[in-house]
Order: C-alpha cells, then structure tokens, then sequence
C-alpha cells in the first residue's frame, strides 16, 4: 500500500511539473493582448482620426462581430509650414474581441 501511494505521489509531481514546463512562455486564453493602433486625419479632425484608429483595430479580426476596448494612448500632429499641414494622428490602445 506504501509502495502504491509513493508511486501516486512521484507521479503526480512529474506529471505537474511537466505541465509547468510546457506551458511556459504561452499566452492565457483568457483576455487578448493588448495592441496599439492609430488613425491619421489629414484635415486635423481629431474625431476623424479616432475613428480610423478604432476601424483599424476593428479590421484586425475576422469576424464581424468585433468588440474594441481602447484607451487613447497619444495624439500628435502637424501643422503650418510651406505645404500648410493641418495633420493629427491618434493612436489607441485596444483588446479586440
């Protein structure tokens, strides 16, 4: 019986430890990982912008029934010079489920 339950237990450690082993470095299937995107308005429409930056990461998946969670990482632009630049670019930070 103590040979048995030894056995049992030797086992079980193994069998864990293996399991440790092989899913180490894999990602949870859980939440998705987060991923930047940006949106770039060429008439300085941050609104616009936005809206690009969140149809990209909505384009990202493969079904159409995609959720964007975000949250607005940087908003940067350009404006003036010889050309008259009136540029914004957004980008976001989003779960896409």
């Amino acid at each position: 019986m103590e040979k048995n339950r030894r056995g049992f237990l030797r086992m079980l450690g193994i069998t864990g430890f293996t399991a440790a082993i092989l899913s180490e470095g894999q990602e949870s299937h859980g939440q998705p990982p987060k991923r930047e995107f940006s949106g770039t308005s060429k008439k300085g429409d941050v609104e616009e912008a936005l809206h690009k930056a969140i149809s990209a990461a909505m384009g990202s998946v493969r079904h159409p029934d995609a959720m964007v969670e975000w949250t607005l990482k940087r908003i940067a632009g350009k404006s003036g010079g010889f050309a008259g630049f009136r540029e914004v670019t957004v980008t976001i930070e989003a779960n896409v489920s």
